[in-house]
């Protein structure tokens, strides 16, 4: 598995650098990563300050922007994957098949937004509890999730040749452990480990750690 990623890891490389495309790419990309995310953060900070991402509006404002999110994000979203599997992934339609992904990206992100605040609205359960868990600790489970990918795909089953059902089955594996560790950590601390460590640091002195 790794010799294949390699293999076409260096193919892509030689194609971006030595191909008649490479300013183009370039250029691409810069204004790919630098626009959404400056974007990213001015639509977060209005949802944020309309109590949007608060969970502060009407279900049936969720209802609607959940239809209209999804309902245009994931027809994007497909035919940007179509076009890639039509043309079989090739590299030379690596830019235009991220096309219709990046214009889906707000609909589709303001979809699943309003599921997650019409699922959270509904009774508390055990799941809710521990999904909450490892969103507090989202910083701590990334890096971790990271880690664990690096360790065991990367090392421990280097000579292996998974398939991509079986690096699911890894990721699913990942999840269920950070569900039930992120519960089990802020049942007794405040912070999730790298979040105490981040709030240190911001404040420039040690804080609080464990839970009141």
């Amino acid at each position: 598995m790794q010799s294949s990623l390699r293999s076409f890891s260096s193919v892509l490389i030689d194609f971006w650098h030595y191909g008649d495309y490479y300013g183009v790419i370039e250029t691409w990309f810069l204004a790919d990563y630098f626009g959404r995310a400056l974007g990213a953060m001015l639509i977060g900070a209005a949802l944020y300050r309309t109590g949007v991402i608060s969970g502060n509006q009407t279900p049936s404002f969720y209802c609607r922007m959940a239809a209209w999110g999804l309902g245009v994000g994931l027809p994007l979203s497909t035919a940007g994957f179509a076009l890639m599997a039509a043309t079989g992934f090739d590299i030379d339609w690596a830019v235009a098949g991220t096309i219709p992904n990046t214009l889906a990206t707000v609909p589709l992100c303001l979809g699943y937004l309003s599921l997650i605040a019409l699922w959270n609205s509904a009774r508390e359960g055990g799941l809710r509890q521990r999904i909450r868990a490892a969103g507090r600790m989202a910083l701590t489970n990334y890096l971790t999730q990271t880690a664990f990918g690096l360790l065991v795909l990367g090392v421990l089953l280097d000579d292996l040749d998974l398939s991509r059902s079986g690096i699911a089955m890894f990721v699913v594996a990942v999840w269920a452990v950070q569900l039930w560790w992120s519960k089990a950590w802020l049942d007794r601390f405040a912070f999730g480990p790298v979040e105490w460590l981040w709030r240190c640091a911001t404040y420039r002195r040690w804080q609080p750690i464990h839970a009141r």
